[in-house]
């Protein structure tokens, strides 16, 4: 099973599955359609060792890099919403600090550039902002709502293994707010458009002005 789902769901499948002598993988993918794309999925698996290595050829054969993480189903759900929500939390905070250094002046190309050699850069200032937002395309094959699921899951897991979460809990909630909003079915990189004040309709109209995709 390659979905986020997140840790209970994957162990309900995983007895039932048991039940019919069935054996589960728990295997989610990172990279994103981007990734994908680029031939550079990241697949991590939680299962008991010998049933990862006898699907081991099948899963390098659509990952760049493999890892087995544990031997428990459900293992692979709690950091697959780890990651996700890092990430999600990194451009959120950094579409925010950027729009602070515009209206400062700077030009928002020039920040990037700078942070992106500083200690601040990550995937969203080297990548999502460069790629998608810079450029006009907002257009990863992402929808905002997926986003959104996914941090939901990483604050309900955090709850259930009683892990400080209020860093988390913020940026959850600023997706979450953008989903509510109306920003639940453009692309993931529309939420620079939400945290800069736009409506969905403005978000959509700009993209189309510029170039980009709606």
């Amino acid at each position: 099973e390659m979905s986020t789902i997140g840790q209970a769901t994957m162990e309900r499948i995983d007895r039932g599955l048991a039940e019919r002598s069935i054996g589960l993988l728990d295997a989610p993918v990172s990279g994103g359609v981007v990734g994908e794309r680029a031939g550079r999925l990241i697949c991590f698996v939680a299962s008991p060792r010998e049933r990862f290595l006898a699907i081991e050829p099948a899963l390098r054969g659509l990952s760049d890099r493999l890892f087995h993480v544990g031997d428990r189903p459900g293992q692979a759900q709690v950091l697959k919403v780890a990651n996700n929500m890092m990430n999600s939390a990194n451009l959120v905070l950094a579409i925010e600090m950027v729009l602070m250094a515009k209206r400062a002046g700077i030009d928002e190309s020039t920040a990037i550039e700078v942070i992106n050699v500083s200690t601040g850069r990550s995937r969203a200032t080297e990548e999502t902002f460069k790629a998608q937002i810079l450029n006009h395309e907002f257009n990863t094959g992402v929808r905002l709502n997926i986003i959104s699921k996914d941090v939901g899951l990483a604050i309900e897991q955090a709850r259930a293994f009683g892990v400080e979460h209020s860093a988390a809990l913020a940026a959850a909630e600023l997706w979450k707010a953008a989903d509510r909003h109306g920003f639940g079915e453009v692309d993931v990189s529309h939420i620079y458009h939400y945290i800069a004040g736009d409506d969905v309709k403005t978000a959509r109209t700009r993209v189309n002005r510029d170039g980009g995709h709606p």
